[in-house]
């Protein structure tokens, strides 16, 4: 599979499930909830979630990593992807078009709610990328997982650089910029590295933090991937 950019593709956020996101009962407060849903309206006018993903060779020798043109050190994961001979490197966002219209909110409640829209926007960004990622590059793969940089400790934020360099450029595409500090913008992006993994392995399984609204899988009560 070429560098793969997803621009246009039709996407639904509903109503209740932005409601709820901001914590919203339409029926205890219906003139609030007409305002949140008329913000609601104005972002999605200008909505347009991204991902670009790039389907590449895997290499690795002990802990030497070479995905397509880039190598790294890194013993996690060269160990997660020594069996994978392909992975999936992408970036996705809620889009440039609807980040700027919130930057320019002044009241603080729209604001917030703008950015809960923002988290719902990437998520569609995620599941589009993920159908398209299963389909033309797993089509048979029983799990398919991903590897964050900054996710965890064992990969840690700089690994951003070696993720962005796999995407020829795929993240300017997309209107994504990494700053020095290895954060993304807009904020509200995600970056990774899909692979196919039989034994059902998410990042999750090693993260202590317990509250997060994204978790995938339970946390094992272990930090180190190492001890089985």
């Amino acid at each position: 599979m070429e560098k793969l950019i997803l621009r246009d593709f039709a996407f639904n956020i509903d109503e209740e499930d932005f409601l709820r996101a901001v914590n919203i009962d339409k029926d205890e407060d219906p003139d609030l909830a007409t305002e949140a849903l008329e913000i609601l309206g104005k972002g999605l006018e200008i909505a347009r979630p991204k991902a670009v993903c790039v389907c590449l060779a895997v290499d690795v020798c002990n802990s030497r990593v070479t995905i397509g043109d880039v190598s790294f050190e890194n013993e996690f994961v060269a160990q997660k992807l020594s069996s994978s001979g392909i992975c999936v490197p992408y970036v996705a966002t809620c889009g440039t078009e609807v980040a700027a219209w919130a930057s320019k909110l002044t009241d603080p409640m729209h604001s917030w709610w703008a950015q809960e829209l923002m988290l719902m926007l990437l998520s569609c960004s995620m599941k589009e990328l993920w159908q398209r990622v299963k389909a033309n590059c797993f089509p048979n793969a029983s799990h398919l997982t991903a590897l964050n940089p900054g996710s965890l400790e064992h990969w840690q934020i700089d690994g951003q650089k070696d993720l962005f360099a796999m995407l020829s450029n795929g993240d300017k595409e997309i209107g994504v910029e990494l700053t020095p500090s290895m954060l993304m913008l807009p904020h509200k992006s995600s970056s990774g590295i899909y692979f196919s993994s039989s034994d059902e392995y998410e990042n999750c399984e090693l993260c202590p933090r317990t509250d997060c609204p994204n978790r995938r899988a339970e946390f094992s009560g272990k930090t180190d991937w190492r001890i089985q």
